[in-house]
């Protein structure tokens, strides 16, 4: 966020374009709210005084570029703050793990899921990886 706007908790709102958010952005542990930048001082420029990015394509393992290519920029008139939203996937089968310890049971998928769920393979989340594995047959007609 730039000097003319703040982040702020507002009410989720079907008819507010700001609160209904893509992604990661903006969540907070209630549902009903989300965190998002609100402009309180318009740029006398006609700059943006917040930006949300959103940057992460799933490549990270692959080390996929995060950005913009020259000349592009997203500009923020006086920046003063970052705000970071972190994305997480629970892996955590609660059907089939004690949450004390034990063994890693893959799963739950979804139904079209192709990730092995036993066997020497099925030793993490399949949603953890890439769909272009090499571990994963796909037949194509």
């Amino acid at each position: 966020t730039g000097k003319g706007s703040s982040m702020q908790r507002l009410r989720r709102d079907h008819n507010d374009p700001r609160t209904m958010t893509n992604g990661c952005g903006g969540l907070t542990n209630d549902p009903d709210f989300v965190e998002v930048p609100v402009e309180h001082t318009p740029s006398v420029n006609g700059l943006p005084t917040s930006m949300q990015y959103g940057y992460a394509n799933g490549g990270e393992y692959q080390k996929s570029y995060h950005g913009l290519a020259p000349p592009f920029a997203q500009i923020v008139e006086s920046p003063r703050q970052v705000h970071v939203y972190p994305m997480q996937i629970d892996t955590w089968n609660r059907d089939k793990m004690n949450l004390t310890g034990g063994a890693f049971v893959p799963g739950p998928y979804p139904k079209n899921a192709r990730a092995p769920v036993t066997g020497p393979d099925a030793v993490y989340s399949g949603l953890l990886e890439c769909p272009l594995t090499t571990r994963i047959r796909k037949h194509t007609t």
